[in-house]
């Protein structure tokens, strides 16, 4: 059979071998023409320009000092420092301005002029600047001043020996995750409803002032206060919130306005309180140790709740006008355990090993129900009259367990060891 009949043969019998070639064949549409060579136009650019790769403005050493008058996005190339005694790092004249330092520091001349800023928003209309990742150090007046804008933003920074105050933000302001160290005035001092977030403030505060100083309605969480020596380590206004802070070695440790609330905080070996609240405020679950006068204050109409004041120079808490203590402890402490006006209530605490005191009742109408003292000077002391007195148990304590003055509602006071009466409202020592 020749080489033709062989491929025919295949052919025949091999359907996919046919489909396969039937697929090179030439229809007749694939043989008419396809449209015009011309091209519609010039080639479009297909690259982006490097104000898409990068849409913000670099900034080196000759633009300063700067004055930002339109919106948008800056960053630093290099170190900056400015010599002129009244400079002005960057002036802000505008809204929606992003600031990033880029792991640069803006530096000035060091000197005490009151005039120069290292970063400052003139304008009361703006809002929406943010200033992030770098440094402000040496400035004249202040580190950063926002104070004028609303809703801006501070992240990343240091601001470090400046003359007046390390970080200001206006109305609405967040700090966050900032340090500001030996700063002639506040380290960081805010307008109304701000938030400071994981922030330290050392070595600030000549001129009455703070580490961290808040208007109305504030929110300052796991931030740390440490050695400023004018007013105080943290203080918020009028509603105020502090959660999850630490002051220490400070003029007073916590500090705070009417009607504000105080967790999870510590406060130890400042000069004055560990913790002072302002009227009709709230503290839980915090911690005041070795500070030299009273660990806890609490002025007005006041509550605590779950807290331990030990081994302070004063007293361990003192409360009045309508306040309240419940489930503390006060151990320790050079005075009085607890030292209490009028109207409070006094409810679950413990006093131990205080110098004076355990409980030191000085007023009326107080309610004083279900705490133990032991080791004291003296259990309780009432000095003035009409007080309920109830559920009460005195142990060890060296001079006396109770001590009335006056007219009192108490339960009976059982002495000694033996069986338990059925009564309700004894008070016990032993």
């Amino acid at each position: 059979m020749n080489c033709l009949s062989r491929v025919a043969s295949l052919v025949v019998h091999s359907p996919l071998l046919l489909f396969f070639l039937s697929s090179f064949a030439l229809h007749p549409s694939s043989l008419r023409g396809q449209g015009a060579l011309t091209p519609p136009g010039p080639p479009a650019p297909n690259m982006k320009t490097l104000d898409q790769i990068e849409p913000r403005t670099p900034l080196k050493s000759a633009d300063f000092p700067l004055t930002i008058t339109a919106s948008g996005s800056y960053y630093l190339t290099e170190n900056v420092k400015l010599t002129a005694d009244s400079s002005t790092g960057i002036t802000i004249n505008t809204s929606n301005v992003t600031i990033d330092l880029n792991g640069f520091s803006l530096i000035g001349p060091a000197a005490l002029s009151i005039t120069g800023d290292g970063i400052v928003c003139i304008s009361d209309a703006a809002a929406n600047i943010t200033i992030s990742n770098g440094g402000l150090q040496f400035w004249s007046a202040d580190g950063c001043d926002l104070s004028k804008a609303q809703s801006s933003k501070v992240t990343n920074v240091v601001s470090y020996g400046n003359g007046g105050v390390g970080i200001l933000v206006g109305t609405d302001g967040i700090v966050s995750n900032c340090a500001v160290q030996y700063n002639i005035r506040s380290g960081i001092k805010t307008s109304d409803f701000c938030v400071i977030d994981h922030c330290t403030s050392q070595f600030n505060a000549n001129y009455s002032a703070y580490g961290i100083e808040c208007g109305q309605s504030c929110i300052v969480s796991n931030c740390t206060a440490h050695a400023n020596l004018s007013s105080g380590g943290i203080y918020v206004g009028f509603g105020g919130s502090i959660i999850g802070c630490t002051a220490y070695n400070n003029q007073g440790g916590f500090i705070t306005s009417d009607y504000c609330f105080v967790s999870n905080c510590v406060g130890f070996q400042n000069y004055y309180q560990g913790f002072l609240l302002g009227e009709g405020s709230a503290i839980s679950d915090c911690a005041a140790g070795e500070n030299q006068h009273d660990g806890f204050s609490l002025i007005g109409s006041g509550i605590a709740t779950n807290c331990v004041s030990r081994s302070n120079g004063g007293t361990g808490f003192y409360l009045n006008g309508a306040s309240a203590a419940i489930n503390c402890s006060a151990s320790s402490n050079a005075d009085d355990g607890f030292l209490v006006g009028n109207d409070c209530t006094l409810n679950g605490n413990k006093s131990y090993s205080n110098s004076f005191l355990g409980f030191e009742i000085g007023g009326t109408g107080n309610t004083v129900v279900g705490n133990a003292a032991g080791a004291n000077s003296t259990g309780f002391g009432f000095f003035s009259q009409n007080n309920f007195i109830a559920k009460n148990v005195a142990h060890g304590n060296i001079d006396a367990a109770f001590s009335f003055s006056g007219n009192q509602t108490a339960g009976t006071v059982y002495h000694g060891a033996g069986t338990i009466p059925n009564d309700p409202w004894a008070n016990f020592e032993y």
